[in-house]
């Protein structure tokens, strides 16, 4: 036979089969076939199309006799039918073809974006959680799923009746009428999910707006707060800063209504119960709320600031956790001459402000039970180290940074305490913090 060269080929398509082919003949250079494999393995399904709808092919393919995921059925839709409409007018088909080759690239290209693990892990927090359940739209088998079960619950209102309560294959089916325009809904539908996919790209991308997101939704998330509510913000918003200016808004709603127990948008009673060294913070749900917060906040330097994007797994308080006291209630005296009428003194002195939230961290249960009631300087070093190194156990940013601001403030006789001040200190700043990034109007 004559051999194959792919660079001679006029389409795309038929370069990429020509490459198989060359692939398949090398292979069999070098390994056999048992033919029984052909005969009794492999399935050849023909189906035969009595019109010229392309359509019709994917319609009997999905009538059982292959069980395709939703994303098979809508590149599907979106290559038949929204080629031709983009093309109504025209009559060379080439052009048909070969934008229905470039619209299938695309489509791999968006799909390989979903597949990032932590696109997945951030979607995933902002979607409904139902959305790992569902059977036509497998996310976790065809990555680009997502995308299209984050576009459903934007845009859900123009899909679907009053009675359909999730979402299935057949609503792509007819596409999509946001212009009111006959015969273009599949390639309006393209531009539109195209569209949208760009605006989730930029989410994602956005460090203030991927943290900010992924904090409010991780905690917060609920039959009120969806996604379909965050799509309604952004679409208000004239521009990205007065977005984030909604997400800071929402948060602070969200917390000050945890703290007071109603509908409340006034965050000072939580903030100055922050600051106070007295508050009780361990015994307190909502300090797992408010210490992943202290992670998204910016760092401030000589009144610059900086937005540090964090890790995923930094957005929430996970079971792997500990809330951690920085001092703990019984202090080490080894080598100190001490009396034991001192020792009790300094024992008392430990009990102030021993739940103050300045004297709390979240740890890796690793990490935090296996140091115990190791001396200070010892827990700073296993902290600093661990957040270095980052291979036995991740280290919060929030909490590297309370570790490490103790180094430049030993005591006087040597000895690394988080003393009263150090709480005090702690807690006034991370409640200023807060004050300053989310107490807005």
């Amino acid at each position: 036979y004559e051999p194959i060269t792919p660079e001679n080929m006029p389409y795309k398509d038929q370069y990429y089969i020509a490459q198989v082919c060359i692939g398949i003949d090398e292979w069999f250079k070098d390994n056999t076939l048992n033919e029984s494999v052909l005969l009794d393995s492999l399935k050849l399904i023909v189906n035969k199309v009595d019109s010229n709808e392309e359509e019709q092919v994917f319609a009997n393919i999905n009538g059982g006799k292959v069980d395709l995921d939703g994303a098979d059925l809508i590149r599907a839709i979106l290559i038949t039918r929204a080629a031709k409409q983009k093309f109504a007018d025209e009559t060379d088909k080439q052009k048909i073809g070969n934008f229905r080759i470039e619209l299938g690239i695309e489509l791999d290209t968006i799909n390989q974006w979903w597949a990032q693990k932590d696109v997945t892990a951030f979607f995933e927090q902002l979607l409904p959680n139902k959305i790992s359940q569902n059977r036509n739209f497998n996310y976790k088998a065809y990555p680009i799923d997502l995308l299209y079960l984050a576009f459903y619950e934007a845009y859900k209102e123009k899909f679907r009746s009053s009675e359909q309560k999730d979402i299935d294959i057949r609503v792509f089916e007819n596409g999509l009428d946001l212009d009111g325009k006959p015969g273009n809904d599949h390639y309006e539908f393209y531009l539109t999910v195209l569209e949208f996919h760009k605006t989730m790209v930029d989410w994602f991308n956005e460090d203030e707006i991927f943290n900010l997101l992924g904090y409010l939704m991780s905690n917060f998330k609920s039959g009120q707060l969806t996604f379909s509510y965050l799509w309604s913000w952004w679409n208000e918003a004239k521009t990205k800063k007065e977005f984030i200016h909604k997400i800071k808004v929402e948060i602070k709603k969200q917390l000050s209504t945890a703290f007071s127990g109603a509908q409340d948008n006034n965050l000072n009673d939580l903030l100055s119960a922050i600051k106070k060294i007295d508050s009780d913070w361990y015994d307190n749900d909502l300090t797992k709320k408010i210490l992943p917060l202290a992670d998204i906040l910016p760092m401030e330097n000589k009144e610059k600031i900086h937005i540090r994007r964090v890790d995923i797994q930094d957005f929430k308080c996970s079971s792997e956790e500990d809330k951690e006291h920085l001092r703990s209630q019984t202090r080490n005296f080894d080598g100190l001459e001490l009396t034991e009428q001192d020792k009790e003194k300094l024992n008392e002195e430990n009990k102030k402000g021993l739940n103050s939230i300045g004297n709390i961290v979240l740890l890796h249960q690793k990490v935090n039970r296996s140091y115990g009631n190791s001396k200070l300087y010892l827990k700073i070093d296993r902290i600093l180290s661990e957040y270095a190194l980052k291979e036995n156990a991740h280290i919060r940013p929030y909490t590297f940074d309370v570790f490490r601001s103790k180094l430049s403030n030993m005591n006087s006789d040597g000895e690394l305490f988080w003393t009263d001040e150090d709480i005090m200190h702690t807690a006034e700043k991370l409640s200023s913090r807060i004050n300053r990034y989310i107490n807005v109007e």
